[in-house]
């Protein structure tokens, strides 16, 4: 669905199928140790950035927006 959006871009879809595959494997495999913590990071990691993405970006960048223009010295040259 997300990629079909276009809503994220390709590294993330790749890191969705990474953790994805990660977590069935997991899942399906009586002797993988799924408590270990370098296992558990990278979908602690990627649940960090996608919220990150699609929750706080969004507001840093409307706050950004929001903020008043610099003034424009008048004895700058144009363009400058």
């Amino acid at each position: 669905m997300l990629e079909k959006q276009g809503t994220l871009p390709e590294a993330m879809l790749e890191w969705i199928r990474v953790v994805k595959d990660q977590g069935n494997f997991a899942l399906h495999d009586n002797d993988y140790d799924f408590d270990a913590k370098d296992q558990i990071e990278p979908a602690r990691e990627f649940t960090i950035t996608l919220l990150t993405y699609l929750f706080t970006l969004p507001e840093k960048v409307r706050l950004a927006r929001a903020l008043p223009e610099p003034e424009q010295d008048a004895t700058a040259p144009e363009g400058a």
